[in-house]
């Protein structure tokens, strides 16, 4: 909904920004991910713009590890070590999240670019944290789902290890956001630059 009213209010492109889980080893967290395509756990594979893409990697690149492999967009969160090998092995894909894709088929749907820029936050071998229902659609938290984690304390090193590596992820993207600003999410070609 947030991607088709963006482009109701006049946006000419779509970008997805945030995190990722790794699908990779290789991928730590940190890293930034510029996928040249999405896989959808439908199947499908929507490509993202390739000379905006290649304008965010040439900023980027300079200061950040970039990996450009295929992102999956997925349906629901990979907790385990597993579920994310199985997803890496099915789709090929190097990262995971779950926005990607509504965002690529509305910018597919009209006919406008789109590019990912992702960082990972979890690693291929990190095992998550419980933490569905701690938080509602509003962004409000739910005291049961608090007092229900706080009760488990196995799994409080996961949520620990997590909110490093949250820190981790978020200086990448401030420092993605500053080295990408000046020439790489705003070109004049943006319009014609159709991957």
């Amino acid at each position: 909904m947030a991607a088709r009213a963006a482009l109701d209010d006049g946006a000419d492109g779509l970008v997805s920004w945030g995190i990722a889980g790794s699908l990779h080893p290789a991928l730590v967290p940190g890293t930034i991910v510029l996928p040249a395509e999405v896989h959808t756990a439908e199947g499908r594979r929507l490509r993202t713009d390739a000379g905006w893409r290649g304008n965010l990697r040439r900023a980027l690149s300079q200061g950040l590890a970039v990996e450009e492999g295929g992102l999956l967009s997925a349906e629901e969160v990979l907790p385990t070590p597993r579920d994310k090998a199985r997803a890496a092995l099915e789709s090929g894909a190097v990262a995971v999240d779950m926005e990607s894709g509504a965002i690529g088929e509305v910018a597919m749907a009209s006919d406008r670019p789109f590019v990912v820029v992702r960082v990972i936050l979890d690693g291929a071998a990190d095992s998550l944290p419980d933490v569905e229902g701690l938080m509602d659609q509003g962004g409000n938290r739910d005291l049961r789902a608090v007092l229900r984690l706080a009760s488990r304390p196995a799994q409080w090193s996961r949520l620990l290890v997590l909110a490093w590596r949250f820190r981790t992820a978020r200086a990448a993207l401030t420092r993605c956001a500053s080295y990408a600003a000046a020439e790489a999410f705003h070109y004049p070609e943006l319009s014609s630059a159709r991957g």
